[in-house]
């Protein structure tokens, strides 16, 4: 079953719950923090539907100033309770991914745009941790070692699509991985701290260590 009917299978569960409940506080707290940008939702669905071309005011947290450009608007992706916009750039060329938390708004033009093959639209973020894709890298096999308590958490929500398990004992929950190694990757990994041993590749157990090492030095006296 794909990742789209799980998810909306699972909020046909939760609304036949929330449905059949009279007072909804008595039984169920929702997450006081949510995401910012939500709101634009609507209006992204219908011009990504119906391959309408928008002007996109963006304030990237790189930027001083916000930015306008006209775009081609491909799909909508969730990462980590925050939500992105995939796009392509029309001023380059380029695919990219725009935060809806910091879009400042957008004007849907009566101007379309071609259909976008499918396909690769699919496979855009497969090998992807969240939203990052690098061009200068490749996929590379992770394997991971984690203590037997959190690997039940790892086995009951997966890291990521690829996750296979190689060892699950009274010792460890020992899973590998084929994604790109990004920067968003890399912090997940160390929120895990010493419940979490980097079995490969050498390359990742250097970074995470030297990171480990740098943090430790900002507690020095």
């Amino acid at each position: 079953m794909s990742n789209t009917k799980n998810r909306m299978l699972e909020a046909y569960d939760m609304f036949n719950a929330l449905n059949i409940s009279d007072n909804l506080s008595d039984y169920i707290q929702f997450e006081q923090r949510r995401p910012q940008g939500t709101q634009h939702f609507y209006g992204l669905v219908h011009a990504i539907r119906n391959r309408f071309l928008i002007e996109l005011t963006h304030h990237g947290f790189w930027n001083k100033e916000p930015t306008i450009r006209m775009v081609k608007p491909l799909m909508l992706k969730e990462s980590t309770g925050r939500w992105y916009l995939l796009a392509e750039d029309e001023k380059d060329g380029k695919t990219k991914t725009f935060g809806l938390d910091r879009m400042l708004g957008f004007a849907i033009s009566k101007k379309k745009f071609a259909k976008i093959n499918d396909q690769k639209l699919k496979s855009w973020f497969v090998n992807c941790f969240g939203i990052i894709k690098p061009k200068d890298k490749k996929p590379e096999k992770v394997i991971l070692s984690f203590s037997l308590i959190q690997g039940k958490y790892i086995k009951t929500f997966p890291l990521h699509e690829s996750q296979k398990v190689l060892v699950n004992n009274d010792k460890e929950y020992r899973v590998q991985l084929k994604l790109y190694i990004t920067e968003d990757f890399t912090m997940e990994l160390l929120s895990h701290g010493w419940d979490l041993k980097i079995i490969a590749p050498e390359g990742l157990k250097r970074q995470v260590k030297e990171i480990l090492e740098g943090t430790l030095c900002q507690y020095d006296e």
